[in-house]
């Protein structure tokens, strides 16, 4: 449907732009959780075949695009080709659309670089905008890296659509940078102003005079207490302020007996 024309007149172009941006699949790594960006693993049996019911289900899932771009990697390989032939549009591979380089940190198991590395690893997962991996690239960087990938072709990608067959990382930066987030939000895919979290469950059951409360807190910091009731439930909701929240933010739920009458 055509716009009307007060939006067209508002409208600072009228051209569009469109990708559809699609991860790869499931990856072998011989069953382990394993640290890897640049590292060529291979899909597993799991991601061949999500590979071929997403090449199955095309039609459905996009209009036909002008091209498949993607990832130079086997990961990527093994959706981007498939989908390019299925749909007969041109696949451009590059290695400009790799994931994130891990540096010394490629194809160990996270279980070892966290014993070996403990304050690197909680650094990454705690500021992976701006932590780089011994030897590798932040993703900054990798940001940086694929958007240079679009800057450079622009004049031959804006105004139609391709598919982008890439990894977790390459997305998240492409998402910021078309939707306009700044990169330390791509984590949650949006604009982050805190959270609220619904803690539910029971506690040891305490005497009501003792004056016990229950406690919420994020890295040592308490930020929400309230009282026990008389058959041990809990269901309260927390809000958990932006400053607070990382990748992996930990809530503890505790009861601090601090206000204990002594009776």
């Amino acid at each position: 449907m055509p716009f009307d024309r007060s939006t067209e007149q508002a409208l600072p172009s009228h051209e569009v732009t469109h990708l559809h941006l699609l991860r790869h699949g499931a990856v072998d790594t011989g069953g382990q959780r394993r640290c890897y960006g640049h590292t060529d693993y291979p899909p597993s049996a799991l991601g061949r075949a999500q590979a071929a019911a997403l090449v199955a289900a095309r039609e459905d899932l996009f209009p036909p695009p002008d091209g498949v771009l993607g990832s130079d990697l086997a990961r990527c390989r093994a959706l981007a080709e498939p989908l390019a032939e299925a749909l007969g549009v041109p696949l451009t591979l590059h290695p400009a659309l790799r994931e994130q380089h891990m540096g010394d940190w490629e194809g160990r198991t996270w279980a070892d670089l966290t014993d070996a590395d403990l304050p690197g690893v909680r650094a990454y997962w705690t500021d992976y905008v701006t932590a780089r991996p011994p030897g590798g690239e932040t993703f900054g960087e990798l940001a940086a890296r694929v958007g240079g990938f679009f800057d450079d072709r622009w004049e031959e990608l804006r105004g139609r659509r391709w598919v982008v067959v890439g990894h977790g990382g390459a997305i998240r930066a492409l998402v910021a940078r078309f939707v306009g987030l700044p990169l330390d939000q791509t984590r949650f895919g949006h604009s982050t102003e805190g959270f609220r979290v619904h803690v539910t469950g029971s506690h040891t059951p305490v005497p009501a005079d003792v004056g016990a409360r229950l406690t919420a807190s994020v890295n040592g910091e308490v930020i929400d207490s309230w009282g026990t009731g008389p058959d041990s439930a809990i269901d309260h909701w927390v809000d958990i302020p932006d400053r607070l929240v990382t990748r992996y933010t930990n809530l503890v739920v505790g009861m601090d007996t601090s206000g204990n009458t002594g009776r």
